[in-house]
Formats: structure tokens, C-alpha cells, sequence
């Protein structure tokens, strides 16, 4: 049960970095310092895999338990 439970916080965690990042990729037209020309959509791909591995990373080594003494 309780791996269960663990499983729904891991995907319900995946999903919200997930739709954090579509959003960041349907806005980033609005941004205009964000927007060069002379990139290829390609960078774009891998500036958002990037900034998603960095962010589950973070967020897997803050929420991961430190056992003290």
C-alpha cells in the first residue's frame, strides 16, 4: 500500500513538471528575449530537457529523506 501511495506522489510530481514545461514551450513565442531567430527548434527541445532534467534532479535530491546520526 504504502509503495502505492508513493507511485500516485511520483507521477502526480512527473506530471506537474511535465505540464510546466508545455506551458513554458506554448508561451515561449510571447517571449520576446526568450525568442531568437537564428535557433533551430531543435535548441529549443534541448534547452526544455535541459531545464527539465535540472528541475527533477532538484527536486529528487530536496525531497529525498536524509537519515540523521
Amino acid at each position: 500500500m504504502l509503495s502505492l501511495i508513493l507511485a500516485l506522489i511520483i507521477a502526480v510530481a512527473a506530471f506537474n513538471i511535465v505540464s510546466t514545461l508545455v506551458m513554458a514551450v506554448t508561451t515561449r513565442n510571447r517571449i520576446s528575449r526568450f525568442y531568437v531567430p537564428r535557433r533551430k527548434p531543435a535548441q529549443y527541445m534541448k534547452i526544455f530537457i535541459v531545464q527539465g532534467t535540472f528541475i527533477g534532479v532538484f527536486g529528487t535530491i530536496l525531497g529525498s529523506p536524509v537519515e540523521c546520526c
